[in-house]
């Protein structure tokens, strides 16, 4: 007799819900129950409800409100991982209104799946066109204390009022608000690895300091800062103190729209990474933010000899060369603006680990005199295994240069994106 042909529902519990497991959650408890009763009872093993990722939507109120009732009624205190992911664009005016408050529907079941503390990681997105009512970090947030990551970004205000020093085992905070308020006192866990803070600031708002909480930071390895200076704010050199305290520990620093850069960027002589990223929409701001921060950056990098990661943008950092001295035989991946770029090619010669190698061009046409001698740099640098162009502009000549370039160098991986496409990945 032929052996019978196994069927989904004839495997065991355990390896039905491996099954389940890989299967989106919101897909899961939509389609299951349709199936059969024994994978409706499934669905609430505690394996499945351990890592919950839910991207949502909604069109109404309605479904979201029961989406945050679920969350409350069957995951509080069974989840490891909660991953909560709300768009909100597609809502008519009115009921966008009634979603603004949005905070008070959260916050609940927010502390009722971190009560039992079990949970480890909890990532809350919420985007939105319309401003959304306040969200508070306070004794909900406080009281999870196996917390391992935490993910909160907010189309509204977003407000911290309760010292977090309570989670012990906190490794990784992202914050994301507009604003982001982080008053002094809100004193942050010691144990932090990971830090990235966002304040998206109106008109009229700014600049910001930099919290002194990171200045009581003594494991603190990753610092990224997004949007926290407006373009055009005035300088304010003494609120980039607390960046001194990281001098010796701090080994990746991440600046996006960060249109004043700390004059003490030199400070941090441990640092691997940095990645300067600034996009500006108005002419005058960037040249602003060039004049701004000129020498900045040649004054710095000198200082910091285990640099093998620099990214600087097209635009608004003020650099002109790279300086010379022995940080650069620590560089393995560069993206420097193209002017830049081949000014500094004379000192690039010392440049010899790079193995990924980014050219930003932005608005900017390819000037034909000094992109033949970045090519024929590329060419005999003897580590270089990838070269990252971002071109305005894509005519005849630079194929022909760069189908040059890979004949004489076939090992290299070249790889063209348009001006609207970030160099982000190359890194």
């Amino acid at each position: 007799m032929p052996a019978q042909e196994l069927q989904l529902l004839d495997l065991p519990d355990e390896l039905l819900v491996e099954v389940l497991s890989h299967l989106d959650t919101i897909e899961r408890h939509a389609a299951l129950p349709l199936v059969c009763s024994r994978l409706h009872s499934l669905l609430y093993s505690p394996r499945l409800l351990r890592h919950v990722a839910i991207v949502h939507q909604p069109t109404s109120p309605q479904p979201l409100r029961s989406l945050l009732n679920w969350l409350a009624a069957c995951c509080a205190g069974r989840m490891k991982n909660l991953d909560l992911h709300l768009g909100m664009d597609y809502l008519e005016e009115a009921e966008a209104l009634t979603c603004s408050e949005l905070a008070g529907q959260l916050l609940p079941v927010l502390a009722a799946c971190g009560a039992a503390g079990g949970l480890e990681s909890l990532t809350v997105n919420a985007d939105s066109e319309i401003r959304l009512s306040a969200l508070v970090i306070g004794g909900w947030a406080a009281a999870m204390r196996g917390l391992k990551h935490l993910d909160l970004s907010w189309s509204g205000e977003l407000r911290i009022t309760t010292p977090l020093r309570s989670l012990e085992s906190l490794q990784s905070l992202r914050l994301r608000g507009a604003p982001l308020r982080l008053p002094t006192d809100a004193a942050l866990p010691p144990s932090l690895g990971a830090l990235s803070i966002g304040a998206n600031l109106g008109q009229g708002e700014g600049p910001l300091p930099l919290p002194l909480q990171i200045a009581s930071l003594p494991q603190l390895r990753v610092l990224e800062l997004q949007q926290w200076y407006q373009p055009n704010g005035p300088e304010d050199s003494q609120g980039w103190r607390p960046l001194e305290a990281l001098a010796g520990t701090l080994q990746q620093l991440c600046l996006h729209g960060v249109a004043r850069l700390p004059p003490n960027l030199g400070q941090p002589t441990a640092l691997t990474r940095l990645a300067i990223r600034n996009h500006f929409s108005r002419a005058e701001d960037a040249s602003s933010a060039d004049a701004a921060n000129q020498g900045i950056l040649e004054a710095a990098l000198p200082r910091l000899c285990q640099l093998a990661c620099l990214v600087v943008p097209v635009a608004g950092s003020g650099l002109r060369q790279l300086p010379p001295g022995d940080w650069l035989a620590s560089l393995r991946v560069l993206v420097l603006p193209a002017r830049a770029a081949a000014a500094s090619l004379p000192v690039l010669a010392a440049a010899t680990g790079v193995q990924r190698f980014g050219l930003y061009y932005g608005d900017e046409p390819v000037n034909v005199a000094d992109f033949p001698r970045l090519l024929r740099w590329a060419a005999g640098s003897p580590a270089l295994l990838t070269l990252m162009l971002q071109l305005r502009q894509f005519g005849c000549g630079i194929v022909d240069a760069l189908l040059e370039l890979q004949r004489s160098k076939p090992q290299l991986a070249v790889k063209v994106t348009p001006r609207n496409i970030s160099l982000d990945y190359c890194y």
